[in-house]
């Protein structure tokens, strides 16, 4: 693994878990809100999607481009 694809797994991997941290606070500190659980679920997606996205572009860009 290169050290800028381990960077952005190691920044992606503490995203994910300070996100699932941040849900089960938010469960434990007030289960009535259910609404803000979902909201922290919601707001995991778009950043997850970004390393994923991140991760193709930089395995394209290794390889060729592609189509």
């Amino acid at each position: 693994m290169s050290v800028i694809g381990g960077r952005k797994f190691t920044l992606g991997l503490l995203y994910i878990i300070l996100g699932f941290a941040t849900i089960l606070t938010a469960v434990f500190e007030a289960p009535e809100h259910i609404a803000a659980v979902a909201a922290g679920c919601v707001s995991l997606a778009p950043g997850v999607g970004a390393i994923i996205w991140g991760n193709v572009q930089e395995h394209r860009t290794k390889n060729g481009g592609g189509p």
